[in-house]
């Protein structure tokens, strides 16, 4: 005999996937370079870590900086902080993670810096071609710098595709009040089962 689960501990499991449903499936925790992970021509290569600060490293002409996010980003929302350093700047920017021991990048994306600030990539697409869990590496190339030093890189940041401590605390509570309650359904339903047979025994 097949044991049923009652209306009760439907409506609990019911509630249950509603709220894992309606929960972010990720956090937008910005995060940022925190490591140097390879550079060629570059001025103090860790000015360039953590939030902007007014205080940047600076990337020669032919120079090449590889910065390493605290945690690995999906791609999108990657953000770079230059400074005014000069006339011109063209460089490019790449993502990549580290694929089988070797550090692995998409293509490159240009872009030109005349008078500092900020600017904005979405390398999501890039990303999910390399790693399916994230990347976790940010290339910057300067490939002309026109009286100018370089491009001062003052901070980059991106966002960590990570659940967010509340997700999964919502989705442990979640599976534990399930199992729970199963757990109580079929000892429930055990012990009906058990008086049933005594009945029968009696009617017999």
């Amino acid at each position: 005999m097949s044991e049923r689960i009652p209306a009760s501990a439907i409506g609990l499991i019911a509630a249950v996937l509603l709220m894992i449903s309606a929960a972010p499936a990720s956090a937008a925790t910005t995060v940022f370079g925190a490591s140097v992970f390879s550079e060629t021509g570059v001025t103090g290569a860790g000015l360039s870590l953590g939030v902007a600060d007014g205080a940047g490293s600076v990337i020669s002409g032919g120079g090449v900086l590889v910065l390493e996010f605290s945690a690995p980003v999906v791609g999108d929302n990657i953000l770079l902080t230059t400074l005014n350093s000069g006339f011109l700047n063209i460089a490019t920017v790449a993502i990549g993670h580290v694929v089988g021991g070797t550090a692995t990048f998409s293509a490159a994306v240009p872009f030109v810096e005349v008078t500092g600030g900020d600017f904005a990539f979405d390398l999501s697409g890039d990303c999910a071609t390399i790693s399916a869990t994230g990347c976790s590496l940010l290339r910057i190339s300067t490939t002309t710098a026109l009286f100018s030093p370089g491009l001062s890189l003052d901070g980059v940041s991106g966002v960590s595709g990570a659940p967010e401590p509340g997700t999964w605390a919502l989705l442990i509570i979640g599976f534990v009040l399930v199992a729970g309650r199963l757990k109580a359904v079929r000892r429930e339903t055990g012990i009906e089962a058990s008086r049933s047979d005594v009945r029968t025994i009696a009617a017999c």
